[in-house]
């Protein structure tokens, strides 16, 4: 999106959020203006996992006639049911419900709205040429069609285990956990401590957490969800993003509570109450 501040003539604007790191749906409506010609937003938030009202906001949004309503579900698929009608636009990534990664999809309504994006031989409607990705096809429709299986469950196990880890790490001061919406994420912070020291602890003792998204893991600036959602500086500087899935197992759990526990006890000193 920031790419688009460069181009002469778009205007970007940013919506507000609440401290829970959903949409603020009044600074939307206020927002929102007949010139408005393109609204954006993450069904799932990928560094907390707050769940966006996307009902709401087509509602909102189809008030305006020239406003074409895009959701990135890339967090969304196979975690968790929302209702896409009314939107224009949905894009996904594969890698995200357990298929091959580079692969991606666009359920789109109108394709005459659309311009191509590589020209040749007409392929895909014509708006991408060039020999399909068939491997790539056929193996997301098969982790989709699975993990629509298993997403019941599965969503039932991680909401067990993130209870299991807020609850285990209630005890300790100067650590602050972020609101829970998918279970999938927990994003919490040791206040005093450097993100990136706790990342590096943890995986030394060969536990992988990261301290924002991959999509965004090369730049230097606090994140802008924790930023938007009014948390203090400390709290976002020493901030973790623990993701779960459908392999992660009660012991896995287990072993980070406890690998927790020790580097909480190495940092000492350094932790300091919000």
């Amino acid at each position: 999106m920031e790419v688009l501040r460069h181009i002469d003539g778009i205007d970007l604007v940013f919506i507000d959020t609440t401290s829970e790191g959903i949409i603020d749906l009044e600074d939307l409506k206020e927002k929102m203006t007949d010139d408005v010609i393109f609204v954006s937003v993450i069904a799932v938030n990928n560094i907390i996992g707050s769940v966006q009202p996307i009902e709401k906001i087509v509602d909102v949004v189809k008030q305006y006639n020239r406003a074409f309503f895009h959701v990135d579900a890339t967090q969304a698929v196979g975690k968790v049911n929302i209702d896409y009608r009314g939107v224009d636009a949905v894009t996904f990534s594969a890698h995200k419900f357990y298929g091959v990664k580079g692969v991606g999809g666009l359920f789109i309504k109108n394709l005459a709205q659309l311009n191509p994006v590589m020209y040749g031989g007409g392929h895909e409607y014509n708006v991408r040429s060039g020999t399909v990705n068939l491997p790539g096809i056929v193996s997301t429709a098969k982790a989709l069609r699975l993990s629509f299986e298993t997403m019941d469950d599965t969503y039932n196990k991680m909401n067990s285990f993130n209870d299991k880890i807020r609850e285990a790490l209630q005890q300790y001061k100067g650590v602050y956990i972020q609101p829970k919406h998918v279970p999938h994420y927990i994003n919490l912070s040791i206040t005093g401590a450097k993100g990136e020291v706790v990342v590096n602890a943890l995986s030394k003792r060969d536990i992988y957490v990261s301290t924002t998204s991959a999509c965004a893991s090369q730049r230097n600036a606090p994140n802008e969800t924790l930023i938007a959602m009014g948390n203090p500086l400390r709290v976002i500087e020493g901030s973790i993003r623990l993701t779960m899935g459908q392999y992660t197992t009660e012991s896995d759990i287990d072993t980070f509570i406890k690998v927790f526990d020790e580097i909480y006890k190495e940092l000492g000193d350094v932790i300091v109450e919000i």
